[in-house]
């Protein structure tokens, strides 16, 4: 108590702050241990966690450090835990097994719903975390209650059926294909800071910073749509911002002067620095005042009585030429703001908000209003999925598009609406195997009743447009027009050219018991010109009884348009017809042929 009071009076914390980055450290170099002692007996052995909950600064996560020290993750699959999740794709090593863990206790999914035959949440679930970049989930049980995938009488409930056909049909070649692709995201990080994250428990007016990182992706997802990734206080002081033109820092209070001398090097190269309230005000121990890198860097300075102020106020005005304008409402702000060579689009009783510096190249940006307007974690009427505010959510995403408007930021996938609105809840992926391209757009419900989106989805280059589900071509184009239901999952594949059928050369139809099938398929495109892409064919094989047998099922990687297979049949497999079904996933044709097994 006596160490706090006199921490807050002088703002130093450095003791507290630099306690908790060595209990940060040890614990991530821990799970290296770990990881390398179970090595040392089984090299293939993969070490990791499962489901951690809530990452406070108390928990000491440093999940960049401890995900470069395991070969297995599985943070909690729902929505309210999501921030971790992202920090999974942005951290993961290659090779690692990445999952989701998850089950039947939906806690009301996207809208109040029976768990247990909430089948909106089940189908979206999976298809969501594939493309992601999650390569597993992991489904959760409690034995025969709501909270599981099963009655009392071990029947399985809708729920637990849909996830299964969903993650069936995505062992059908679209993982595979999926896994060979390189994700494109729209050129914006989010900065993850240890520091900042152990600050805000003793600063704290606006809150934790995890409630504040959920609350900016949900903007980033819903308000002022952009794909980001996460980037470590260690990338940024190895240079990774070299692969950004945008940075947000959400309650990014503690930066050490290595990295920031990193981010104003990223400004002066031309990019944009985007904070919300007090960027930097402290080091990276905790010392108030001893990092004026950032300072500089956004042009103003603080007075040491911070606060926090809620004004009336409606946040409008004029960012480079680009209006943004929001109804009156009552806006968290940081009084102890003052300007110091930045210009500010507007104040709030004298208190500069949507504050800009040009350095160099670039431009920093303090919003001075928090991307979180709760010092809590909302709990709304759906559990487990905390949604940001739409009415503040939207005052900071009209002021964030009128910053990427001012700055020629636009998507790496361009979707527009007839009505120039976002359909809440959409999320789209973009991904690239050499000259093929594939799209995913998968859609959270907003309400029970709702309409269908139209929408027009625009790639960065022209190609074939192939429905992944339905097998539908589009044509040769780069943009086409589309509808997204309320709760919805949609593939595309975008080909270098037409693929007009698949050929299969098998020598021997007539096998016996014992014996192995061998030939090789191919996909056979209309140019000529063009070298295949890398194509996923799923192979099926279909017993003379109509069942398929799932332990010959096989999915085929081409290299130069074609692969071979082959398929051992059991001893004991019926005699009679079979039938293999060859399906290209990406175009969904297909190609039949018979075989007949008989008698050694």
């Amino acid at each position: 108590k006596e160490f706090m009071t006199k921490a807050k009076a002088t703002l130093n914390f450095s003791p507290m702050v630099d306690q908790y980055l060595e209990n940060c450290r040890v614990y991530a170099e821990n799970f290296g241990f770990y990881q390398q002692a179970i090595n040392s007996v089984d090299p293939h052995a993969r070490f990791g966690i499962e489901s951690p909950l809530w990452p406070w600064a108390s928990r000491c996560f440093d999940w960049y450090a401890i995900l470069q020290n395991i070969r297995l993750f599985s943070p909690y699959g729902l929505d309210g835990d999501i921030q971790t999740y992202e920090y999974a794709r942005s951290f993961a090593r290659p090779g690692m097994v990445l999952g989701m863990t998850y089950g039947g206790y939906t806690y009301d999914g996207f809208v109040r719903r029976q768990e247990t035959t909430d089948l909106e949440f089940q189908r979206w679930r999976p298809w969501n975390a594939l493309l992601r970049g999650f390569n597993c989930v992991y489904w959760y049980t409690l034995g025969a209650t709501v909270e599981s995938g099963v009655g009392m009488g071990m029947q399985p409930y809708p729920a637990l059926l849909t996830a299964c056909e969903q993650i069936a049909d995505i062992r059908k070649g679209y993982y595979t294909l999926f896994r060979g692709t390189k994700k494109v995201y729209d050129p914006v990080a989010i900065h993850y800071s240890v520091p900042s994250n152990i600050m805000a428990d003793y600063i704290k007016d606006f809150g934790k910073l995890p409630w504040t990182v959920h609350m900016l992706i949900r903007i980033l997802q819903d308000y002022a749509p952009f794909s980001y990734e996460f980037v470590s206080t260690q990338q940024i002081e190895k240079g990774k911002l070299n692969n950004y033109k945008v940075l947000f820092m959400p309650l990014s209070q503690a930066v050490g002067i290595r990295e920031a001398n990193e981010i104003r090097k990223f400004v002066e190269n031309g990019g944009i620095v985007i904070a919300d309230v007090r960027p930097g005000i402290f080091d990276q121990h905790g010392k108030f005042g001893a990092n004026r890198v950032m300072q500089d860097l956004f042009g103003i300075k603080y007075k040491e009585v911070l606060g926090r102020e809620k004004v009336p106020i409606a946040v409008t005005g004029n960012y480079m030429g680009n209006p943004f304008n929001n109804k009156r409402m009552n806006i968290p702000v940081d009084p102890s703001v003052t300007l110091n060579g930045a210009q500010a689009a507007l104040d709030a009783d004298g208190v500069p908000l949507v504050v800009s510096n040009k350095v160099g190249k670039g431009t920093a940006v303090c919003l001075n209003i928090p991307f979180n307007n709760y010092q809590y974690y909302p709990t709304p009427d759906t559990l487990y999925f905390y949604l940001a505010d739409p009415e503040y959510a939207t005052v900071i995403g009209n002021i964030l598009k009128a910053v990427f408007k001012a700055h020629q930021l636009d998507r790496v996938l361009r979707v527009d609406s007839p009505d120039n609105k976002w359909p809440w809840g959409l999320e789209t992926w973009y991904a690239v195997d050499g000259q093929a391209q594939y799209v995913g757009l998968t859609k959270r419900r907003a309400a029970e009743r709702e309409p269908d989106s139209p929408i027009t989805v625009r790639a960065p280059r022209t190609g074939h447009v192939y429905d992944m589900f339905t097998g539908r071509y589009l044509g040769k184009k780069m943009e086409w027009q589309m509808t997204v239901a309320p709760a919805d999952v949609q593939l595309f594949s975008i080909l270098p050219y037409q693929v007009t059928s698949l050929a299969v050369r098998c020598p021997r139809k007539t096998v016996r018991r014992g014996g192995v099938v061998r030939g090789e398929v191919g996909v056979v495109i209309g140019d000529s010109r063009e070298k295949p892409v890398r194509h996923v064919i799923h192979l099926e094989v279909i017993r003379p009884d109509g069942g398929a047998v799932r332990y010959l099922a096989q999915n085929l990687e081409t290299k130069n348009g074609s692969a071979d297979f082959s398929i051992p049949l059991a001893l004991n497999e019926p005699s009679g017809e079979y039938t293999l079904i060859f399906t290209d996933v990406a175009t969904r044709l297909k190609k039949t042929v018979k075989i007949s097994l008989s008698h050694p």
